[in-house]
């Protein structure tokens, strides 16, 4: 990548502290990420796909049985 070096230099400075690096740091993850506005934990993360899950079932069972 053409980037690379200048991007390792960045990291460097920011690791180190310089704010205008803390701002050009670069973090490669998906478009998504611009939708996070809390920190959850994984185990979180999770147990809400459980209850979803069961949720759907329940809704998805009661549909078959009418």
């Amino acid at each position: 990548m053409v980037a690379e070096p200048a991007l390792q230099k960045v990291n460097k400075l920011a690791a180190g502290g310089h704010d205008g690096a803390k701002d050009l740091a670069t973090y490669w993850v998906g478009q998504g990420v611009g939708l996070m506005n809390q920190s959850i934990s994984a185990s979180d993360v999770v147990q809400e796909f459980k209850e979803d899950f069961i949720s759907a079932y329940e809704r998805l069972n009661n549909f078959v049985d009418e």
